[in-house]
């Protein structure tokens, strides 16, 4: 929902859809500030290289469809592949829906849209997973092997880039998450741009071009733009310790304006710190190695998903 407001544009004196005094911007000047920190983002951490084939991790929610549509209008200035690839996990009167919209949107962008499904590629839909499990759980199944698929689509592809929706208030969280959890490998690779690891080859390198944009702001830009995004929420949201977060975060940043954008420069500082400090021979990532079972790229003999399906 845009904010009403009486301010006018600190660039052009229409009335302001958003911000105060200098950072109050009308809906053009918005827009134009918008696309241009993303290009910003985008040069600052050399994500896109000219001829590239570009994956977009699409689900149909604001943040991948924003980020698949400025993509898709840089083509003519920075030249690339541009493909998108949705992961059906089967969650009934949710994940049909969303599949509507990414088709739709992927036809106004003129990207081709490839599907790959839980059922099909792990033998059970998410919803027949969890059947007869008590509350709890959901998230941690479909984020392992959402992240695998996605990781599978990308090869298939013969994707660059794997390209993310992360948001701002996405990479705070997940700092906080990470720390939560007392699972400091997980956020090794998190950052702008996260290449292949050690010396296993076949990891698709990451690249989140809105990653400095507030949820807030990519959520009026996709409403300016006229993109009709479902605002349905996953059933099993409401699971996830990241909602806790989520809620924490943004009363801090009511209270303490900038909150989320000085924990995830905090953690990018930490980040290069380690690795200016580390001998130049030794590897900063804990290095991939092919899981003993499926032979997928992995951190651990076993990796997740393996170890996932065996307890079921």
């Amino acid at each position: 929902m845009r904010e009403e407001s009486f301010a006018r544009c600190h660039s052009c004196t229409k009335p302001a859809c958003v911000g105060e005094g200098e950072r109050a911007r009308c809906e053009t000047h918005f827009i134009e500030g918008f696309d241009r920190r993303v290009r910003l983002t985008i040069r600052q951490y050399d994500m896109i290289k000219p001829r590239e084939r570009i994956v977009v991790a699409l689900s149909g929610g604001k943040d991948s469809t924003v980020l698949l549509h400025i993509l898709a209008s840089l083509r003519e200035r920075l030249p690339m592949e541009l493909l998108a690839l949705l992961i059906d996990e089967g969650i009934a009167g949710y994940r049909s829906k969303t599949i509507v919209t990414a088709k739709r949107e992927c036809r106004k962008a003129k990207v081709k849209l490839h599907i790959l499904s839980f059922k099909k590629e792990m033998g059970k839909s998410l919803d027949v997973m969890l059947k007869g499990r008590r509350s709890g759980g959901a998230c941690t199944y479909c984020g392992v092997f959402r992240r695998r698929l996605l990781e599978v689509g990308a090869r298939k592809l013969k994707a660059d880039k794997l390209a993310i929706g992360h948001n701002l208030d996405d990479a705070a969280q997940t700092v906080l998450l990470n720390l939560y959890r007392n699972e400091p490998a997980r956020l090794e690779r998190f950052g702008p741009k996260s290449e292949g690891g050690g010396e296993m080859t076949g990891f698709t390198p990451r690249i989140r071009p809105l990653i400095d944009i507030a949820e807030k702001e990519v959520a009026l830009y996709a409403e300016l733009k006229g993109y009709g995004i479902s605002r349905q929420a996953c059933p099993y949201a409401a699971e996830a310790m990241r909602q806790t977060v989520r809620s924490q975060l943004n009363e801090m940043e009511d209270r303490y304006p900038g909150t989320k954008k000085r924990i995830f420069g905090a953690w990018l500082q930490m980040q290069k710190k380690l690795i200016d400090k580390i001998d130049k021979k030794q590897k900063l990532h804990t290095p991939l190695l092919a899981c003993t079972s499926c032979g997928e790229p992995s951190s651990e003999k076993i990796c997740a998903v393996c170890r996932l399906l065996r307890a079921d």
